[in-house]
């Protein structure tokens, strides 16, 4: 309910000082309708939906967190965790205080949410939450849903059985129920006695799903338009019971354990996307999509345990450090013998605070599904993967507070080029703040302007962010205002970083373009020298003279006295129809190559005998306008 009192007092103050220009000065406040509209549901799917109970369960210092939703029954949803849980106290400021999260704030070391610094949980994590609404994600699949919670120690499992109102701006137009109030659901908490002394943690249990939600975990639309998915959950018997109308189709075997599922999952999209081009959303029902983005989203290790910062010298990528110079470049560096990226550069990247943290979702244990390793399947020098690292903490201790968005904004990322990413959907930027996103891959880059849309298409990366952007994140998580002062910072050192990879990468692939076709004129010419010598071994001639051609006299003159056959090289081109383009230079000095191999011959065949240095000269400017054509008079 609105504070009407202070409204009123506001209001007398305004109205006495109307005629004497004098200011009123106040605070604004926001409706209460405004969270009952956040709790009707600001999250789009039920993937957002779990990530933000697994977040909260992070927040929690838990180690494991466990998902099981039935599939392709999905009656109801447990997200299980083994984190901190809540005492009585913490429950009714949860449900007592939304939007009022006591992470990030000193209360909250009193309930026990934050550490010593407020930025980070007890036991050292970068806290996720912020605003506290994360719990009502669940409103995006249902309106009825349970907590139950237990602090190690407790004898006693607090419940909190929850159901959400759905928003009615109709009741406030109803002058006849008085001032406006408005509730966003119900609570009923009792408490039972809890023999496992030493457990602690907490459950969140999702009932009644919504038919919405249900059709699109079942993949219902899909069906019915006749889609097919390479893997899926299978199809729940109509009317009930626990059989199929189909069945499941998945990457695994059921002997399979736990991580060795996600690895084979992962395996099955590298071998379908890069084999077909074929879509995630394609490859994956809608179920197996949400266990996919999970795993992308939120703070897990990488599928095969490495994380970008913790490859060394022998890795497959050559790595460059990132300049936070405008008009910088990119320097390749050489790591000392079993030195890690993280040991030169002194990135801090994931901050997890030591302890391991997992999720299972139904027998699957997610990884981070981005690999660094057996990426380059041919030897061409110029399709080696190329990993750009770089951090950036600006100084914006000297910009007021009203205009920085934040005084503090720190983050560390990488940017690996392959000629082709795989999955496809893996090209583009995610953005991790505090090791978890719910963006995921911006394909644009943060809306780059320059046109390199292959070059994007071939650039996977991640930026890690310590301090400061998620202000710049819109409620849901899932967006950002880019007009934040920390999302244009970013975003200038995102263009920047790709301006430097793509000039990199061009000049990587240009030099060995060069090195190739110097190979292929040094084949040719060896070619051609090959054939002169057979030649002459023909006639019995076993040395020949050496063939010298320079646009210096002194040295001509020098040559012919050694013996050489030295050329005017002014007077060998003379009329000769140019090269043009790119390779004239190369074109032109394999021209020259070969009148050497040509004078060779008419020496060895004794063409050049009594024939003075002019005439030879002439002779085999005329054989080159012959070969390579002669400009018009």
């Amino acid at each position: 309910m609105p504070d009407l009192s202070l409204e009123a007092d506001v209001l007398k103050d305004v109205r006495a000082k109307l005629k004497t220009g004098e200011v009123t000065s106040t605070v604004l406040q926001t409706d209460s309708r405004v969270l009952a509209r956040i709790t009707d549901g600001i999250y789009r799917s039920p993937a957002a939906a779990i990530r933000e109970l697994v977040a909260n369960a992070y927040d929690a210092d838990a180690s494991l967190v466990t998902v099981e939703t039935s599939p392709p029954w999905f009656d109801r949803i447990v997200v299980r965790d083994d984190g901190e849980g809540m005492d009585e106290e913490a429950l009714v400021r949860l449900i007592k205080h939304i939007g009022g999260s006591s992470k990030r704030t000193h209360f909250g070391q009193d309930l026990g949410t934050t550490g010593e610094d407020p930025h980070y949980s007890p036991k050292g994590r970068r806290l996720i939450g912020r605003i506290g609404i994360g719990l009502f994600s669940v409103a995006q699949m249902t309106r009825h849903f349970q907590i139950i919670t237990k602090r190690a120690g407790s004898d006693i499992r607090i419940l909190a059985d929850v159901v959400l109102d759905t928003y009615n701006e109709d009741k406030l137009v109803d002058r006849a129920n008085g001032p406006e109030t408005v509730s966003t659901g119900r609570v009923t908490i009792q408490s039972y006695v809890a023999e496992d002394v030493a457990s602690h943690g907490t459950d969140v249990v999702l009932m009644d799903l919504k038919p919405e939600a249900l059709a699109l975990l079942t993949s219902h639309e899909d069906r019915v338009a006749e889609k097919k998915f390479t893997f899926h959950v299978g199809v729940a018997a109509a009317g009930g019971g626990s059989g199929y109308d189909e069945d499941p189709r998945l990457p695994w075997d059921p002997s399979d354990d736990p991580l060795a599922r996600f690895r084979r999952l992962v395996a099955e999209i590298s071998r379908w996307s890069g084999k077909e081009k074929a879509k995630i959303e394609n490859i994956l029902d809608r179920y197996l999509q949400v266990m996919w983005k999970l795993a992308l989203s939120v703070p897990l290790d990488y599928v095969d345990d490495v994380h970008p910062f913790d490859l060394n010298g022998d890795a497959e990528p050559l790595i460059f450090q990132l300049s936070n110079d405008t008009a910088g470049a990119a320097v390749e560096v050489v790591l000392a013998p079993g030195q890690r990226i993280r040991d030169r550069f002194n990135l801090r990247a994931p901050e997890k605070g030591g302890q391991s943290f997992r999720v299972v979702m139904d027998g699957v244990e997610l990884r981070r599904p981005l690999r660094f390793t057996g990426l380059y399947s041919t030897d061409k020098p110029e399709d080696r993967p190329l990993l750009f690292v770089g951090s950036w903490s600006p100084p914006l201790g000297k910009i007021p507070s009203t205009t920085s968005g934040g005084q503090e904004l720190s983050f560390e990322g990488y940017m690996l080029w392959t000629p082709r990413v795989i999955p496809a959907e893996n090209a583009g930027l995610l953005t991790r703040i505090a090791d978890a996103s719910g963006i995921l891959f911006d394909e644009r880059f943060m809306d780059y302007p320059i046109a390199e849309m292959t070059r994007l298409r071939q650039t996977s990366a991640e930026l890690f962010v310590h301090r400061g952007l998620d202000a710049a994140l819109n409620i849901d998580r899932e967006s950002f205002n880019s007009g934040h002062p920390h999302a244009k910072l970013v975003r200038h050192w995102v263009h920047q970083a790709l301006r430097q990879l793509a000039t990199t990468q061009k000049r990587i692939a240009a030099e060995e373009r060069a090195k190739k076709q110097v190979a292929a004129k040094e084949k040719e010419i060896g070619a051609v020298d090959k054939l002169v010598t057979e030649k002459l071994a023909d006639v019995g001639v076993h040395e020949s003279a050496a063939v010298e051609i320079s646009d210096k006299a002194l040295i001509i003159e020098a040559e012919r006295r050694r013996g050489t056959l030295a050329y005017d090289q002014k007077t060998l081109l003379d009329k000769l129809k140019p090269a043009k383009g790119s390779k004239a230079k190369s074109e032109r000095e394999l021209q020259k190559r070969k009148l050497r191999a040509i004078a060779r011959l008419l020496d060895g065949f004794g063409a050049f005998e009594n024939m003075d240095f002019a005439k030879q000269q002439e002779l085999l400017n005329g054989l080159a306008r012959i070969v390579w054509g002669s400009v018009d008079e």
